[in-house]
């Protein structure tokens, strides 16, 4: 009886080694030794070039010749930059629905206000419902006040007597 148990159990491991081997051979597709394909990434640099090509200039321009050299109305968030946030309004440019989605979501992690107003424009240009709407929630969340911003304007209504009244987006 202990025979055919332990003949039992070798069996299945035998069994499962070789289907796991087969598996894997099989599986693999040719390419698979390279390493896997990232989605495009668009260096601020990168668009830097693209927009002095796109002007005709022959030199290129410093990244700073890009920008305006006015002070931004509102600072990038802490965790973000104005390079972040030019990478992700060229990907939101891309042609790949993919790639757009993804810059967008980033849009949503960097939460630079900055960059409504350019995502307002790149909603009106779209001609996709569902993906409008999710331009819109973008910039909606955006726009939502910080904690710190909530809790500030709570501290303000208390001390005027006004509470219970909603605290609006206000600049960061």
């Amino acid at each position: 009886m202990r025979r055919k148990v332990v003949l039992a159990v070798l069996l299945a491991g035998i069994t499962l080694a070789g289907l796991i081997a087969w598996l894997t051979t099989s599986l693999r597709t040719p390419g698979s030794d390279a390493p896997p394909s990232r989605p495009e990434v668009v260096s601020a640099t990168q668009a830097v070039a693209e927009t002095n090509h796109e002007s005709g200039s022959k030199e290129p321009q410093p990244a700073s010749a890009a920008f305006s050299h006015s002070p931004p109305s509102n600072p990038p968030a802490a965790s973000g930059s104005i390079s972040e946030a030019d990478a992700i309004l060229v990907r939101l440019n891309s042609t790949d629905r993919e790639t757009r989605k993804a810059a967008l979501e980033d849009a949503t992690q960097l939460e630079d206000r900055s960059i409504v107003p350019r995502l307002r424009e790149i909603a009106d240009r779209t001609e996709d419902p569902a993906e409008k709407a999710e331009i819109l929630a973008a910039i909606e969340f955006i726009n939502l006040p910080s904690v710190t911003e909530y809790l500030k304007s709570q501290q303000a209504q208390k001390a005027s007597g006004q509470a219970g009244t909603p605290a609006g987006p206000t600049d960061r």
